[in-house]
């Protein structure tokens, strides 16, 4: 999995690469439709969408398990801000995970 922090301001990224084991996904307390999905959304969808007990959890009506993992995918921005390597100085930024590679399941 890879975590990407971009700065707002002069647009630097910092990119940090990480093996997985198993996402953790937050069950928010309201429901809010109102995040962006990226595109690894789309792939995790249809791989899932053919895993019969997790197709069975990802009907739930309240949270589907694609909208979890749509939250968890989006792109975030970090409310403590960054410290920006180009800017030298605290900034504000945004957060988003990419999957590199899925593992062989």
């Amino acid at each position: 999995m890879q975590s990407e922090i971009t700065c707002t301001e002069c647009g630097g990224v910092s990119k940090c690469v990480d093996a997985f084991f198993d996402l953790s996904l937050s069950i928010p307390e309201e429901e809010n439709n109102s995040f962006w999905y990226s595109g690894m959304f789309s792939i995790l969808s249809s791989i899932i969408s053919n895993i019969p007990i997790v197709n069975r959890l990802a009907s739930s009506p309240s949270h589907s398990l694609q909208t979890l993992l749509g939250m968890f995918f989006a792109n975030q921005k970090l409310p403590d801000g960054m410290d920006c390597e180009k800017c030298k100085e605290r900034k504000e930024g945004s957060k988003v995970f990419k999957v590199l590679q899925l593992p062989k399941v």
